[in-house]
């Protein structure tokens, strides 16, 4: 019996496919940012390196938050993905600590408007959860089943 040739894998294929759905939701992320005004003024002119793009560190500073990491690791996860600096037309990646100062700047009022054009864009009449096997007790629930037809 002839032995199965093994199919090449086409690595940078299956990349673009594995992050699709992130990059649906950054797009959005970064659509909802962009159409509203600058979360906080630049000062312009001066030395050093010129200011980052304010909506573009915004929506940097809120995808961390979506793909929950620290800053560390989110500065390694930043510098793998190249599609990120694209989509947002960056030369270089902020490093943490100017994430961490832009964070300090964006104000309350700017996040609570951000999230009612994010809700206002997904529509949330329409959105559902299955809330099946959620308990409100801290128990482990392999030790909250009672013998005897006990309830949850």
């Amino acid at each position: 019996m002839p032995r199965k040739r093994k199919q090449k894998i086409n690595w940078a294929k299956y990349e673009q496919l594995r992050n699709l759905p992130d990059k649906k939701v950054f797009l959005a992320l970064k659509n909802a940012v962009y159409n509203l005004p600058e979360p906080y003024r630049v000062h312009k002119g001066g030395r050093g390196r010129p200011a980052y793009n304010p909506k573009a560190v915004t929506v940097l500073i809120l995808w961390q938050f979506y793909v929950n990491k620290t800053d560390r690791d989110y500065q390694n996860y930043l510098k793998s993905t190249d599609w990120i600096k694209q989509e947002l037309n960056l030369t270089q990646i902020p490093d943490r600590r100017t994430l961490n100062r832009y964070r300090k700047k964006i104000t309350p009022e700017y996040l609570s408007n951000l999230n009612k054009l994010i809700l206002k864009q997904i529509n949330p009449s329409k959105l559902a959860a299955d809330s099946t096997g959620l308990k409100t007790s801290r128990k482990l629930a392999a030790w909250s089943v009672k013998k005897g037809g006990g309830t949850f």
